[in-house]
């Protein structure tokens, strides 16, 4: 988890536009352990046109055996490497994710290609501790020479595996920020709450909350700031749900401190089986709604 700071909001807005943009196309290459296929004998590689949105549900979902999913009756899927390819509006994406013990994430490999030329953007890199838990990410750039560490995040979890910190610290900048989490008595994340390092301690700098139905289905998440002397709303986002996990609706609003607007909103629609049949994105404007 990365902490939703000022810079962050602009950033995952700029990605919700381009979600909404059009059809890009993607193609991902797995590799396996010792050469093996996946264990129905079906190789795993595809190549198919879709949404950016349905593509970066793919990217991240352990659909497909990616990675190391378990199949009933079947055993589970040892990922060594998986390539994705994307490509928006004549640029092309090439991302490398690297496994280790466990198809556990060891490093994530961004390239743009310029001309006929695959050039180095970014490169993550992971540890874990002996449960499994994510401990530190580590992203560099590239200076065309070699890599240059410009981001760390540091976390630690609790005797049950809950998350419970993450040290934010930007290298280059020298921005530090360290947020906590809370739970309920559920195991569902109630808080975070950010402070950022001025020098000689931390101070209130962010604080998100969490809401959920009896089926621990989310409701509500609102994003706050503090302006010195109070908190100050920024971001709230609901929604609504069909049944357990399956939610109709995702609203996105954001607040000038003193009136919500609306944003963004999501839409599901499922079939008598349960299976979601369509997914649409729509944004607000003023006097005409959703379009």
């Amino acid at each position: 988890m990365k902490t939703k700071t000022m810079s962050s909001l602009f950033i995952s807005a700029t990605i919700m536009l381009l979600m909404l943009a059009g059809p890009v196309t993607a193609q991902h290459e797995y590799t396996y352990k010792n050469g093996k296929k996946y264990p129905s004998g079906k190789c795993v590689n595809f190549s198919k046109m879709a949404d950016k949105a349905a593509i970066h549900e793919k990217i991240l979902s352990n659909e497909d055996g990616f990675p190391g999913e378990k199949k009933e009756g079947q055993p589970a899927v040892h990922v060594d490497s998986m390539i994705s390819y994307s490509v928006y509006e004549g640029f092309t994406i090439r991302q490398t994710y690297i496994y280790a013990f466990r198809s556990r994430l060891q490093t994530l490999l961004t390239e743009t290609r310029i001309e006929d030329t695959w050039i180095n953007t970014e490169q993550s890199e992971y540890t874990y501790d002996r449960k499994g838990n994510l401990l530190t990410e580590t992203i560099s750039s590239w200076t065309g020479t070699d890599w240059e560490p410009y981001l760390n995040l540091t976390y630690t979890y609790n005797k049950i595996g809950q998350r419970t910190s993450m040290l934010y610290h930007d290298l280059s900048g020298g921005f530090i920020e360290l947020v906590s989490m809370f739970y309920d008595h559920r195991g569902n994340r109630i808080k975070e709450l950010g402070k950022s390092w001025d020098g000689s301690s931390y101070v209130n700098l962010e604080m998100w909350t969490y809401t959920y139905n009896r089926q621990n289905d989310r409701l509500t998440t609102l994003g706050q700031f503090w302006d010195g002397a109070g908190w100050m709303d920024v971001q709230r986002e609901t929604w609504t749900y069909r049944s357990k996990g399956k939610w109709l609706t995702d609203m996105l609003e954001y607040s000038d401190g003193f009136e919500w607007g609306k944003y963004l909103l999501y839409e599901n629609t499922y079939n008598q089986a349960g299976d979601r049949v369509s997914y649409t994105g729509s944004y607000w404007y003023e006097g005409t709604g959703w379009q």
